[in-house]
């Protein structure tokens, strides 16, 4: 009973003393979509410049040595990721034909579907990843 005491003890220092940042964060990055006809052939590229939420952060892991455990460690990892994603429906509105000229008409948007992160936080490293 001493030993499991002892073990609880140690990650309980090592949570104290590295505190766990996960967040859920603005990011702006580049959409590029490309659009090809039946035959492959490059019909528009839709771009555009968009907000979208990414996880970052760091979270409190360890190592200790254990006679309990087969390896001789006790291990307690831990991961920034999301708990989950909602989905977008982006609209880009930057459109140019093979030529590089600038399309009009119902060809100057196309819409695409992203997942973004919704709720970031820390999970075991190595958990399955939220389906939703």
């Amino acid at each position: 009973m001493f030993k499991i005491f002892l073990v609880l003890a140690v990650f309980s220092q090592v949570e104290a003393r590295y505190e766990s940042v996960c967040e859920t964060i603005p990011s702006k990055i580049h959409l590029t979509k490309e659009e090809y006809s039946k035959s492959k052939e490059l019909m528009r590229t839709c771009e555009e410049d968009v907000q979208i939420n990414k996880c970052e952060g760091t979270c409190a892991s360890g190592t200790q040595p254990s006679a309990m455990d087969r390896s001789g460690f006790t291990k307690d990892c831990k991961c920034c990721r999301e708990g989950g994603y909602r989905e977008r429906i982006i609209t880009l509105t930057k459109c140019f034909d093979q030529d590089g000229l600038t399309l009009d008409g119902s060809l100057a948007t196309m819409q695409v579907t992203l997942k973004e992160p919704e709720g970031c936080q820390c999970f075991p490293c190595g958990s399955e990843l939220p389906s939703s």
